[in-house]
């Protein structure tokens, strides 16, 4: 049976909003991160791989789609009829056969036994014709074993990958369902573009990403919290799971980016993705796989 999602996030089944998971997703992480201290780093680390599973499934709608029809599919089967694979009762013979003669029983053994007797001899009249001919199973499979496999490719080497059409300056290409209110301003030069994203401080969940135009400055409303700032950048895009292929150079911000309202207004902030004198941002270079 599937491990029910929903019932580890504590939220209706089949019926909640993309809002109540991931509140209750949140809630869960900011409880079972390490850095919160509440649980042993063992469990901690499992229980937000764990989260974060489910949260990738159940935030995706495609795959939230399948996992439902996985998750429907035991309920189905214990409705309707199956077949059971333990002992059946024995059969009670109809009232008549209680009556035949124990001697008509002995009559339907022995013919039995004889019967048995003659097919075993001719099997063994079969198989003393065949002692000596090649056999053709033989020949079958020592070709089956001989035949070469040929490896296919799980993805197709980066000479064959198709460029994406390039989005425009400042398009959000991703955001979740929280109001976006503080402002957000990027300044960038140089060529090429740039991929910036916004993952949560403590959940690590994607918040928003946008796409920028090297040499542009973008303004975005984003949610309030504390995130960390990614961004990568490239010259030929090929989309956001593949972003600038091989050439992708990604980096990461060690400052903490809190957007957040005190007094009725709003704080923002203003990041250059380049040199300047007396900045006070570092980054850190890191994989794809990180971004």
């Amino acid at each position: 049976m599937s491990v029910d999602y929903y019932a580890l996030l504590g939220v209706p089944k089949f019926c909640s909003s993309q809002d109540e998971i991931r509140r209750a997703y949140l809630a869960q992480a900011r409880f079972f991160h390490p850095d919160a201290g509440n649980v042993s780093p063992e469990i901690a680390h499992q229980k937000m791989q764990q989260l974060n599973t489910i949260y990738d499934t159940l935030k995706d709608p495609d795959a939230r789609r399948l996992y439902d029809a996985k998750l429907l599919s035991p309920v189905k089967a214990e409705a309707s009829p199956s077949f059971s694979t333990s002992p059946a009762p024995p059969t009670q013979p109809p009232r008549h056969a209680s009556r035949a003669p124990s001697r008509f029983k002995q009559t339907v053994v022995a013919l039995a036994s004889i019967a048995a007797t003659l097919f075993g001899c001719l099997v063994l009249i079969c198989i003393s014709s065949n002692i000596g001919k090649p056999s053709a199973t033989t020949v079958v499979t020592a070709e089956a074993i001989n035949t070469p496999v040929t490896a296919q490719p799980s993805f197709p080497p980066a000479s064959t990958m198709k460029p994406f059409p390039v989005p425009d300056s400042g398009e959000v290409l991703y955001h979740d369902q929280q109001d976006r209110v503080a402002p957000f301003t990027i300044e960038t030069s140089g060529s090429g573009y740039y991929v910036v994203k916004l993952k949560d401080h403590i959940s690590g969940v994607d918040v928003l990403c946008v796409f920028i135009h090297a040499g542009d400055i973008v303004d975005v409303d984003v949610p309030l919290g504390d995130f960390d700032l990614f961004y990568a950048s490239g010259d030929v895009w090929y989309g956001l799971k593949r972003l600038f292929g091989d050439a992708t150079v990604c980096s990461k911000s060690t400052s903490l980016f809190d957007f957040n309202e005190i007094g009725g207004y709003v704080s923002g902030w203003t990041v250059t993705l380049y040199p300047v004198c007396n900045g006070n941002m570092q980054t850190i270079s890191i994989d794809i796989d990180e971004f």
